[in-house]
């Protein structure tokens, strides 16, 4: 196995599969990478001031989506405040 290859005459039977079709969704594999790209292609093409949101960012339990979405709330906050600083400071 993946986690423990000296371990596999100890695994248990898997006795059955049970399929949750209303269950939280996972990622597919490199979701995590396809995003680190996404981002560094804007920040590479000088995009600023975009925040990327939403559940498939942040989570998509209904907990970490208002988690995540607080958190980018007060980063686009931060950096509108930023910018008015930098206006009015000029």
């Amino acid at each position: 196995t993946l986690l423990a290859p000296a371990a596999v005459g100890e695994l248990p039977e898997v006795l059955g599969v049970r399929v949750w079709p209303r269950a939280i969704p996972q990622a597919n594999i490199g979701h995590a990478q396809r995003l680190e790209s996404v981002r560094a292609n804007l920040d590479a093409a000088g995009v600023v001031g975009l925040f990327l949101a939403g559940n498939f960012v942040g989570g998509v339990a209904l907990g970490r989506c208002a988690e995540y979405g607080l958190q980018i709330g007060r980063e686009a906050a931060e950096y509108v405040e930023a910018a008015r600083a930098g206006k009015s400071g000029s």
